[in-house]
């Protein structure tokens, strides 16, 4: 994604689309194959195939692919920054006092899009805040519990535990979601609470 001041032209960005990286991205050596086996007339291509195209199955693909990124940016007028994989845009000599930055660019995706950084743009709609009942949070996340949580009896602690262990056991592989709730559960094993046991309930409906 970029991060563009709100007078710079966000068309000018379409030159450093990514488009198939790893075919279409430049190289800078030839690269000889022979004929595919398989393709039609094999035996009268006795001469090997000039192939100028990058793969993913070649040791040097991601290599090609970032000269090819970076030569791109560099003709579009960005520059790298001190810190790796982000380049920028200024209207000059890179931090310069006379220099004003038209845009921020994260090279570690492969999709950009446009977002401002103008002053103008961006901080006045943050300063609003929303009402606090807009989007109300769990009681427990705002205020401590006026009494102490009830823990489960003996007999109901055995129950958890066993159907948290059998949950457990079958999510752990094919439900990556019910695993990362039978995780949090765990930590409260030693003495599970009555919200622990409606949660675990609701983990074993949700399945």
């Amino acid at each position: 994604m970029a991060f563009t001041h709100s007078d710079f032209d966000p068309r000018k960005i379409v030159v450093a689309d990514v488009k198939t990286a790893y075919l279409t991205a430049l190289r800078s050596d030839s690269l000889y194959i022979h004929p595919l086996k398989d393709y039609p007339d094999h035996e009268k291509f006795q001469d090997l195939w000039l192939f100028n195209r990058a793969l993913y199955g070649l040791r040097d693909s991601g290599n090609l692919w970032d000269r090819s990124r970076n030569k791109t940016l560099a003709a579009a007028g960005w520059v790298p920054s001190s810190v790796r994989g982000i380049w920028w845009k200024w209207t000059g000599k890179p931090e310069a006092p006379t220099s004003r930055l038209l845009g921020i660019l994260p090279t570690f995706v492969d999709d950009f899009a446009i977002l401002p950084i103008d002053s103008s743009a961006s901080v006045p709609s943050s300063v609003p805040t929303p009402p606090p009942d807009l989007f109300p949070l769990p009681p427990s996340s705002r205020e401590l519990p006026s009494e102490p949580p009830r823990l489960l009896t003996a007999q109901e602690e055995k129950a958890f535990r066993k159907r948290l262990g059998c949950l457990s056991w079958v999510a752990r592989d094919t439900r990556p979601d019910l695993s990362q709730g039978c995780n949090q559960l765990s930590h409260h094993s030693s003495a599970p609470t009555h919200a622990d046991a409606d949660y675990l309930l609701s983990l074993l409906h949700y399945a």
